[in-house]
């Protein structure tokens, strides 16, 4: 049912939020004829049964902060799947409330299980089962979901690596296993550890972080179409030193003058100073990128943004960004 409330709402408009949703899931409830759906998990169980709402979920919340999979963690590797099953009118009343709560998993026609791959398809020829994709309607069954992300948690590399063994598939060449990693000297040491244990490495794409996030989100047709790239932290370090040698520019910071002029070494006695300098911007730069990219549009041409306006340091910094 819940792909008819997306297209519902998506049909009358957001505005009301949470509300939205609240209105589109009780015009759904008073005309919705639940469904006869097939659900297989990870394969091999598989499942018949009619259907009102199965919940595919990664994290806990959907259609506008109902908790309907209150177990759910976004961390560890499962969808947790909720199959509210023949529910009639009252049963859907009755659900209303506990849904935000997270306390309907305890509901006779409610079922919960986990799985890493869940497919679906309608068993009555000619049924029409809308989908519901992050509060879109994008299509209808029959689909497969598969989880593709896993994030293990640890300040220990040896407990990383033991964690990444015991998940990852077998080596397939036609599909490799994506591994994120922080580096490339950590790239190369997991190579060597995957290999020890099971005598090859074979199958697999390491990358670091900022291809992953480029190849995510720049990699496709669109991405290339609107000319997307990745924030080149090394990139943005020549930039920034480049600019900390220009004297005009350097002279117009009394701030940034000063703490050059203090070098103690002879000869270009600042180099180091400017070379640390652009590092410790550019990894600046990086962390506004990822956690405020709302001030970006304005560092870039050299402002402070607003919540930053009272703050000296900011007005420098702004400055030696957008001149770079």
């Amino acid at each position: 049912m819940s792909g008819v409330v997306d297209r519902l709402v998506n049909e009358s408009g957001k505005k009301l939020g949470r509300l939205s949703f609240a209105i589109a899931t009780a015009r759904a409830t008073w005309s919705y004829k639940n469904q006869r759906v097939q659900l297989v998990f990870d394969g091999a169980d598989r499942v018949e049964a009619a259907i009102n709402t199965v919940a595919v979920a990664n994290g806990r919340y959907f259609g506008g902060a109902m908790m309907v999979a209150p177990d759910a963690e976004l961390d560890d590797g499962q969808f947790d799947v909720i199959a509210m099953g023949d529910f009639g009118f009252g049963d859907l009343l009755k659900s209303g409330r506990r849904l935000y709560k997270g306390t309907h998993l305890t509901m006779d026609k409610v079922t919960a299980r986990r799985a890493r791959v869940v497919e679906a398809e309608p068993i009555d020829r000619g049924s029409v089962i809308e989908l519901d994709v992050d509060g879109e309607n994008p299509g209808r069954l029959p689909a497969e979901q598969q989880l593709m992300l896993r994030a293990i948690h640890s300040n220990r590399v040896e407990q990383l690596a033991a964690a990444l063994l015991a998940a990852l598939p077998p080596a397939d060449p036609f599909a490799p296993s994506t591994i994120v990693v922080g580096s490339q000297l950590v790239a190369r040491w997991l190579v060597r550890e995957i290999a020890l244990a099971r005598g090859i490495a074979a199958g697999l794409e390491l990358v670091t972080f900022d291809a992953f996030v480029e190849a995510t989100w720049a990699g496709d047709a669109a991405g290339r179409a609107a000319r997307l790239g990745a924030l080149d932290r090394a990139q943005v370090t020549a930039a920034l030193a480049s600019v900390l040698a220009d004297d005009d520019v350097v002279r117009a910071l009394p701030p940034v003058a000063a703490y050059l002029a203090a070098a103690p070494a002879p000869g270009d006695r600042a180099g180091p100073r400017r070379v640390q300098l652009a590092e410790q911007l550019a990894e600046l730069v990086w962390s506004y990128a990822l956690s405020r990219p709302d001030w970006m549009p304005a560092l870039v041409i050299g402002q402070v943004p607003g919540e930053l306006a009272g703050d000296g340091t900011a007005r420098w910094q702004a400055a030696l960004i957008g001149a770079a």
